[in-house]
């Protein structure tokens, strides 16, 4: 089960036949959606595609989202929510919020996109970089997303009014990748509005076979190095972990906008994440010639994780006490 956290994004790859299930947990968040042909960037999600083969602007049970190439890309299988959905609004941004009278910058889910999409921005995670390092859209646009437990009501005027969400704590939907995709979803920050019910919260998503699918990813970068052997190129590859854990926000990461979900996910690290990549290195033959930089909190608040990367063979160094800046002294 993995998290997007309040008012942030996360990406990741998922395989044709594969569900995504993304959760409401705490009943009132509205998620903005996209989904990208990972070989072919111009080849994306697209409402306008999906309202003209629908003939509908709303979504039901069974129905397919296709893309800009008109082919589909997903299919709503399950929703137990009251079917409540938007396929008109676009994705919030900073310039909506100045004309909702807020002056100074405002978290947006066009944002959101952006920081993990562009190349020359924040990075993907390592191993969908590697994997797809020509993907990248232009840095001035985002695509409308699917707005997932979004109510927005249309009246006899054809005006458009957002309300408070009708779905529920634990209520989900269930989509079906028809093709590879990259999927980007944002836990819209949007606190203006009765968008999210006044407050933003995190949002939980699953993806059928996701561990045997991150798998799959380092199992071809790993091919592709081998192939490479094979023709008598010589590749050196360095791999290195930053094992923060929790330690990240409480050094350099601490913010004002963190909230409880964050320290979750360093916890998730030490407990969970953290093991199943030595599990994976192990898999591969390679634990102990990686490189694990581990901060003093992790290793007194995770002490068996810590013990088990030291045991796996692996080069250990010390990564400070809680990753705090270096003062100007």
């Amino acid at each position: 089960m993995g998290i997007t956290p309040a008012r942030k994004a996360v990406a990741f790859l998922v395989k044709k036949g594969q569900d995504i299930k993304i959760y409401n947990s705490y009943g009132k968040q509205v998620v903005d959606f996209w989904a990208f042909n990972p070989s072919d960037p111009h080849d994306f999600l697209s409402m306008v595609h999906t309202r003209t083969v629908l003939l509908k602007v709303s979504l039901s049970k069974g129905d397919k989202l296709y893309s800009t190439r008109r082919k589909p890309m997903l299919t709503l299988t399950e929703d137990t929510t009251k079917g409540v959905h938007d396929i008109i609004w676009s994705a919030c941004d900073a310039e909506r919020y100045r004309m909702q009278g807020h002056d100074s910058y405002h978290g947006n889910c066009t944002d959101n996109m952006r920081k993990l999409c562009f190349p020359n921005r924040v990075p993907w995670r390592c191993a969908l970089r590697d994997s797809f390092p020509d993907f990248h859209i232009a840095d001035d646009w985002v695509p409308d997303p699917l707005n997932l437990f979004m109510n927005v009501a249309i009246d006899h005027r054809g005006q458009l009014d957002i309300r408070v969400p009708t779905s529920e704590k634990g209520q989900f939907v269930v989509l079906k990748a028809e093709t590879d995709l990259i999927i980007v979803t944002s836990s819209c920050p949007q606190d203006m509005a009765p968008v999210n019910g006044g407050q933003p919260t995190d949002c939980e998503y699953g993806i059928s076979g996701q561990q045997e699918a991150s798998a799959d990813i380092m199992t071809q970068i790993l091919q592709t190095i081998s192939s490479s052997h094979r023709r008598r190129r010589r590749v050196k590859v360095a791999l290195t972990f930053d094992f923060d854990a929790v330690s990240h926000w409480l050094g350099t990461g601490c913010h004002p906008d963190n909230n409880m979900a964050d320290y979750s996910s360093g916890i998730f690290a030490g407990q969970v994440g953290a093991v199943r990549l030595l599990t994976l290195l192990k898999k591969h033959g390679i634990a102990d010639k990686v490189t694990w930089s581990l901060p003093g909190h992790t290793i007194e608040t995770f002490p068996e994780t810590a013990r088990a990367v030291v045991d796996s063979g692996a080069e250990v160094g010390l990564h400070g006490s809680t990753r705090t800046k270096a003062s100007n002294r």
